[in-house]
């Protein structure tokens, strides 16, 4: 007796399926296949993905987040995906629903053997889902910022047109990629001078980004996806003199669709340094300066300064320590007893720490 499951369940029971089962079960049928591959399915996976931050790339090297909050390293899918590409030549810059954008040196991906002459600043952006393996070459604007240059740069999706933007922001402008238009738009003034070379912070449809003003004090810049207007949203303790020192160190993160500022404060009396605190702030009503609220301080005399994005599992958050010596860590911070931990250090200066989720968004029909 032939038993049929109704289409409802078995949407249901694929929804909860990882990725790599997905692109398996597509070959067993052709209403498998197009139920997975509809727009619709590929939506609503993604709508349960995205709160599970359990992936996250450091540097070159990759790891997955175990149900007892260990980071654990994993064989890089660049690297068996992407084998022409290595830590030398190739940038992980920022993710959104499962895609990576890379920044890759053409000089050494393209002129390898031919030994042609680039010019050194030469690059090439790629949309890459480590998940499908997937990948798409975008095209550079014509006026685009050196390879080497101070530039952050962003990528989300736009509710208003269901297409995803990049954004490359520096030197005072700002220009969009819409894979709508499949082109740049024109560059636009920014106004401000973003800090930190730190990927655009996406939450509540902008790009978030720690701005220097004349003053010298520090402010939170949002540039909104779709209607792209430029907003200021003050820091925690604005009057603090700590906004105004050069030695403190300010990002902004996303934890749980709220708005977050790591503040890495160095407190030095005559010339010595007395401690180091690490305070993470959320935002809990948007746009709101009264609504900052103090989560988690960490006075830890080996937390120098913080540039990274983090995620939280089984009560414990992930960050990147950057030293003086352009050596960096990556630590583990318990919020239940309170301890950090090192789980492992990096001769070299890592420019980023990325999560990611697993989704099957494509970056070539987007």
């Amino acid at each position: 007796m032939e038993i049929t499951i109704p289409e409802e369940i078995v949407a249901d029971i694929l929804l909860k399926s990882k990725v790599k089962s997905l692109l398996r079960f597509k070959c067993i049928s052709k209403s498998c296949k197009s139920l997975i591959s509809s727009q619709d399915f590929i939506k609503s996976h993604l709508h349960r993905s995205q709160g599970d931050l359990s992936k996250f790339v450091c540097g070159s090297n990759f790891y997955d987040v175990n149900n007892s909050g260990e980071a654990v390293p994993v064989e890089s899918p660049l690297e068996q995906q992407l084998p022409f590409l290595n830590g030398e030549n190739c940038t992980i810059l920022c993710s959104s629903d499962g895609l990576v954008l890379l920044r890759i040196s053409i000089d050494k991906l393209n002129h390898r053997k031919t030994k042609a002459k680039v010019r050194a600043d030469a690059y090439s952006l790629f949309l890459w889902n480590p998940s499908t393996r997937q990948r798409e070459v975008l095209p550079n604007p014509k006026t685009f910022a050196p390879y080497n240059t101070f530039v952050s740069y962003g990528l989300g999706y736009d509710s208003a047109t269901n297409y995803y933007k990049v954004v490359q922001c520096g030197y005072y402008r700002i220009l969009v990629f819409s894979l709508e238009s499949y082109s740049w738009g024109k560059p636009k003034d920014f106004g401000f001078d973003i800090t930190f070379s730190q990927a655009g912070t996406l939450t509540h449809g902008a790009f978030h980004w720690i701005a220097e003003l004349e003053n010298s004090s520090k402010i939170v810049v949002a540039f909104n996806l779709s209607d792209e207007k430029i907003v200021q949203l003050q820091l925690p303790n604005n009057d603090n003199d700590n906004m105004y020192d050069y030695k403190n160190k300010y990002e902004v993160i996303v934890l749980q669709g709220n708005l977050c500022l790591l503040e890495s404060i160095k407190n030095i009396c005559n010339g010595i340094l007395q401690e180091r605190i690490l305070n993470i702030w959320v935002m809990k009503e948007y746009g709101v300066t009264a609504s900052w609220n103090k989560l988690i301080t960490i006075a830890q005399e080996r937390v120098y300064s913080v540039s990274a994005h983090f995620c939280f599992k089984n009560d414990a958050v992930f960050i990147v320590n950057k030293s003086l010596w352009d050596v960096s860590a990556l630590l583990r911070y318990d919020l239940k007893n309170k301890e950090l931990k090192t789980l492992k250090t990096f001769e070299i200066e890592v420019p980023e720490m990325v999560s990611y989720v697993e989704s099957l968004v494509s970056p070539n029909l987007i």
